[in-house]
């Protein structure tokens, strides 16, 4: 790109997804692409549906293209996704997630000189190498391509499962903008939020923000809920979100019985409100990348108990910045809970901490001046 080019036209970057629904990876994209905006130009490529947000971004004038992915391997997906790039005149693919990077990868042809960067949100569990990706990455990750990590643990698993080099692969932890959560009127929102759940103000709300999926582990933090009512009965346990696992759930409640102290709220939009409401906030991944959930807790100045997987360990300092627990384990996380609940000088502490390291690490200023060094970087612009 030659400096009349970079003057008359910003560059045009294409996020590629699976679909734009509100999640940590889509929210990252939709943030990024609106702050700036006045930099790039971006465009949306989703594999599985345009979603909520995407409409969202259809509505404030960018562009969202669903290529509608068949199941297995999909290969018309090549010459879909290749049109795109080339009738949108794309000078940089941003991949978020494995399967958007095997896709983005797949359909340039050996003439093209697009680069990608890919990034990787979070890791399955468990966490396997494969002799397919591994053959895949190293014939299709090119010279030119960067990945992106957004975490410590997250950059590991790269290296080690995907035998990505680690030369061309950097760490951009996910932020968030702590003004979001930060609410001056906090006693309003608990109070309209609170007479809305039917939770009294001398309850103690428990809230958990994730999708009904096996990686979130709803049920143990379901069990280590039950298990703290046996001895206390003033909590309610609150869970925003929604997923294939949601029903399993809702019978384990009634199974435990339980279920007139938990409420399943399906997928909401105003989280910040929810935090202001709540005296704890349980997180029971069987794996994390870093959790942008967590993020909005602590800069919420919410008391978090975690499992001690992933990434969660990058953010939360167990004792110091929240509690940690086992995976799986749900004695642990009941006692963790029974902690904070019953310690409001531990949840001053923990919750400062957190704040402060937040701040120090996790805000979404950082992360998009990251990303902006990284596409100015591999667009060869100074």
């Amino acid at each position: 790109m030659n400096l009349k080019t970079q003057i008359i036209t910003k560059p045009k970057i294409a996020q590629v997804m699976h679909i734009l629904n509100p999640a940590g990876a889509e929210m990252l994209a939709v943030d990024l692409t609106r702050d700036l905006s006045d930099r790039f130009d971006f465009v949306f490529i989703c594999l599985d549906g345009i979603g909520s947000l995407g409409e969202k971004m259809l509505a404030e004038g960018h562009q969202v293209f669903d290529v509608q992915r068949r199941p297995g391997i999909d290969w018309s997906l090549k010459n879909k996704i290749r049109k795109i790039i080339n009738e949108c005149q794309v000078d940089l693919i941003h991949a978020h997630q494995y399967t958007p990077f095997f896709y983005a990868a797949l359909s340039r042809n050996y003439t093209s000189n697009v680069p990608i960067l890919f990034t990787e949100h979070g890791r399955h569990y468990p966490d396997v190498k494969r002799l397919k990706h591994l053959i895949f990455n190293k014939l299709m990750f090119r010279k030119i391509d960067c990945a992106t990590g957004v975490g410590e643990f997250v950059k590991d698993a790269l290296i080690s499962k995907e035998g990505f080099n680690k030369d061309r692969l950097r760490v951009i932890y996910n932020g968030v903008d702590s003004d979001k959560f930060s609410i001056s009127n906090k006693e309003n929102f608990r109070k309209k939020i609170r007479d809305e759940l039917s939770i009294r103000d001398d309850q103690k709300m428990i809230l958990q923000v994730a999708r009904f999926h096996p990686v979130k582990d709803h049920e143990t933090a379901m069990r280590a809920f039950s298990i703290y009512c046996k001895e206390h009965q003033d909590a309610v346990y609150v869970m925003a979100g929604d997923g294939p696992e949601i029903e399993t759930i809702k019978s384990l409640a009634k199974s435990l019985n339980i279920e007139s102290s938990v409420r399943f709220l399906g997928v909401r939009m105003d989280v910040s409100h929810l935090l202001a409401s709540s005296d704890l906030f349980i997180l029971s991944s069987v794996s994390e990348g870093i959790s942008v959930t967590l993020l909005e807790a602590m800069s919420a100045r919410v008391p978090i108990c975690a499992t001690d997987v992933g990434g969660n360990p990058e953010v939360i300092i167990h004792n110091k910045s929240g509690l940690l627990s086992p995976r799986n384990d749900e004695i642990g996380l009941a006692e963790n809970i029974r902690r904070l609940l019953s310690d409001s000088n531990l949840c001053d502490v923990v919750t400062a901490n957190g704040y402060e390291r937040l701040h120090q690490i996790f805000t979404e200023e950082k992360m998009h001046q990251a990303y902006q060094e990284m596409y100015y970087k591999m667009l060869g612009i100074n």
